[in-house]
């Protein structure tokens, strides 16, 4: 005879285990703390960061190419970019040197990138609102 778990329904009664109840505090808490700030000023923030290093971007003509739209209105933070005949991964390594953090793979889309012809993988860049941690404030303002 099997044992069930008691006073359970579906689709907890599905469940193994504990809990994630430290998951689940640490997600309250960011939600409590991004509700601080405000998402509209949130996605203001993103926004402003976007648009500099578009411009950014922009200026580099000839030796950096930016997939979609080189604006950021219609956009969100994320852009993908190959800086021409330099190794994505040397552009990651490099660019994380200097502080500014990318990743560069296919990004779960290898089908979709070598219908589009790229056989190598492409860095992609994240604008967004980071905690610094026990700061209290998000990175950017002071």
């Amino acid at each position: 005879m099997r044992a069930a778990p008691l006073g359970q329904t579906a689709p907890r009664k599905f469940e193994a285990g504990t809990r994630n109840v430290g998951g689940e505090v640490g997600f309250a808490a960011a939600i409590d703390y991004m509700n601080g700030i405000g998402w509209q000023a949130m996605e203001a923030h993103e926004h402003a960061l976007l648009d500099r290093m578009l411009a950014g971007m922009r200026a580099m003509p000839g030796w950096l190419t930016v997939y979609g739209e080189p604006v950021a209105d219609g956009r969100y933070g994320v852009v993908s970019f190959n800086v021409n005949e330099v190794h994505p991964h040397d552009v990651a390594t490099i660019l994380d040197a200097g502080g500014v953090a990318v990743r560069a793979g296919h990004h779960c889309a290898q089908p979709l990138m070598e219908f589009f012809g790229h056989r190598q993988l492409l860095p992609r860049q994240r604008s967004h609102l980071q905690h610094r941690g026990g700061r209290g404030r998000p990175a950017g303002k002071s």
